[in-house]
């Protein structure tokens, strides 16, 4: 661990745990853990989801990463790779954070019939502020797949078809790159719309507005949907502290883009979570929104 991270009660807090279970885990029988892996776009809570992950006593957690065991460039290894790390835990869980990846969600579900998947997302708006102040290139690989000047990445990779047509009729010179940054969340969260991915019932939506505000009674819904155990210690440093609603301008068309999938995923997280809504303060929606934002078939 860094020396600046023993200043940090929450990096501190997870490398105790983290150590912790190190410690335990040569005692346990080895066993086959159950794989969970965590999906949606960056700057949506899913690194607050993997702290919760590590507080928990029975799990073992792979961060994206440049360059570890898991992951290679922030994308996940070879699946054969990822099978061996889930053969040998100790833990009941394995989870993993390959967010870069979301859109080979369905190689994951078919090649790890066990696992259970999460799709976590958040408002569009404070999304694409945190992604300009995080990444200094946060817009590169948008302008790069809008113009077709180079190579877009892990980003053009996750395109379908439609998606990339949209972008493209909407990009101009115009554009800002707040309005940019809105598009790349919109196109990252398209792939749950058009997955279909709120019609399985593997997949587990976290809204994070609901998870900051209401951190226990979201965490036991979630970890109840994994088939894990509550532990009191996850929740320990989720707050509502870093719920903002920024006041931004957008152009017009970009804005009703990013409005109309956001509410597809309202419907899917409360269609989800049926009568359970205790502590749910996501926007309530049309259950018709689930359809209307589905691209027609090719």
């Amino acid at each position: 661990m860094r020396i600046q991270r023993l200043f940090d009660r929450q990096r501190r807090a997870v490398f105790l745990s983290d150590a912790r279970k190190c410690v335990v885990q040569p005692f346990k029988q080895r066993r086959r853990a159950a794989p969970v892996f965590l999906f949606g776009t960056q700057r949506s809570g899913t690194s607050m989801i993997m702290y919760a992950f590590h507080m928990h006593p029975d799990t073992t957690v792979f961060d994206e990463h440049r360059n570890s065991v898991a992951f290679k460039d922030f994308q996940i290894r070879d699946f054969k790779k990822i099978d061996g790390l889930i053969q040998t835990s100790r833990t009941a869980f394995c989870c993993f954070k390959p967010i870069c990846d979301s859109h080979r969600i369905h190689d994951f579900l078919t090649h790890f019939p066990a696992c259970k998947a999460i799709w976590a997302y958040r408002d569009f708006r404070p999304v694409a502020l945190s992604r300009l102040k995080k990444f200094g290139n946060a817009t590169k690989a948008i302008r790069q797949v809008c113009t077709g000047s180079g190579n877009g990445g892990w980003f053009e990779d996750g395109l379908s078809p439609y998606t990339l047509e949209v972008l493209r009729d909407i990009y101009s010179q115009k554009l800002s790159d707040m309005d940019l940054s809105c598009l790349v969340w919109w196109a990252r969260n398209q792939i749950f719309v058009e997955k279909r991915l709120s019609e399985s019932d593997r997949i587990t939506i976290v809204n994070y507005e609901t998870l900051a505000r209401s951190p226990e009674s979201e965490l036991a819904w979630v970890f109840s949907r994994l088939g894990l155990d509550q532990s009191g210690r996850c929740a320990r440093f989720i707050n509502a502290s870093s719920i903002t609603s920024p006041s931004i301008t957008l152009t017009p068309a970009v804005e009703a883009l990013c409005e109309q999938t956001l509410e597809h995923l309202h419907a899917a997280y409360h269609r989800q979570r049926g009568a359970c809504t205790t502590g749910d303060t996501a926007p309530a929606a049309s259950q018709s929104a689930l359809d209307r934002v589905v691209p027609p078939s090719s």
